[in-house]
């Protein structure tokens, strides 16, 4: 994801080795049915059926980096599909295991390794109309929540116009508003979004700090630890750019860096 740009759509993905052909085969329509809707992300094998669908594409790693890789893709929704044979109902629930441990929720298919453990996932049958519903209301519980995340957050700061947006978009994904409702309200909420990590950067990484009109330090403080923690939730890029940035916040602030 770019940094400076808050995602506009669920990335949803697949991890696995080559030899899950078969597997991939159950969800190639279900890819193409909502390619429009997501980025779909694919790491270790991809189809021929489904790579021209797909948003990002990455190889296999060694195991020593293959949890670093994984967390890297930072999948809001993960599939486990599995060919229903006597060999696939004889292996483990690893794949659920590994995704748990992303905290990435995950639409499987219902066949014996994925129903033991009473694992937190969706189980489908191979109907693609079954995953394609999955995936849709996974999807609007992660943006309502996301939604609701940020009116709470731009209402404790003041942020009048975000949190009006953020609501209006929170109260269409609830009532399941049709694409035509919602996509301008994210857009909307998007551009304000924008503006305000725009503005944050501006005050925070300014080559010229000395001439900033923020003198009060006492009462910035607060403001950019809320203004961090509101842009950190959409994008953990931010924290790595706020340390980086530490000698420039230093001239900023002083000593009551170490508070920020």
């Amino acid at each position: 994801r770019d940094e400076h740009t808050p995602p506009a759509r669920l990335r949803v993905g697949w991890i696995g080795a080559g030899q899950h052909k078969g597997d991939l085969d159950l969800v190639a329509e279900v890819v193409k049915a909502t390619a429009d809707e997501f980025d779909w992300v694919f790491m270790g094998m991809c189809t021929d059926a489904i790579k021209p669908l797909i948003k990002e594409f990455h190889g296999f790693v060694a195991i020593g980096d293959y949890p670093k890789k994984m967390s890297s893709l930072q999948l809001d929704i993960a599939i486990a599909p599995l060919e229903t044979n006597h060999f696939n109902e004889c292996k483990s629930n690893l794949r659920l295991l590994e995704y748990g441990a992303m905290g990435w929720p995950v639409v499987c298919s219902d066949v014996f390794p994925y129903q033991t453990m009473d694992a937190p996932v969706v189980r489908c049958s191979d109907s693609v109309e079954e995953w394609v519903d999955a995936l849709r209301s996974l999807a609007r519980d992660e943006a309502r929540r996301l939604a609701h995340s940020l009116k709470g957050a731009a209402g404790s700061l003041g942020v009048t116009a975000l949190q009006k947006s953020a609501a209006a978009l929170e109260m269409a994904i609830r009532e399941q508003g049709s694409i035509d409702q919602i996509e301008p309200l994210i857009a909307q909420t998007s551009e304000i979004y924008d503006s305000i990590q725009s503005e944050l950067d501006r005050l925070l990484f300014s080559e010229e700090p000395e001439t900033s009109s923020l003198n009060n330090s006492a009462e910035l403080i607060p403001l950019l630890r809320e203004l961090y923690d509101l842009l950190e939730a959409c994008e953990m890029s931010v924290q790595a750019l706020v340390r980086k940035q530490q000698p420039i916040l230093a001239g900023l602030l002083g000593e009551q860096l170490i508070a920020f």
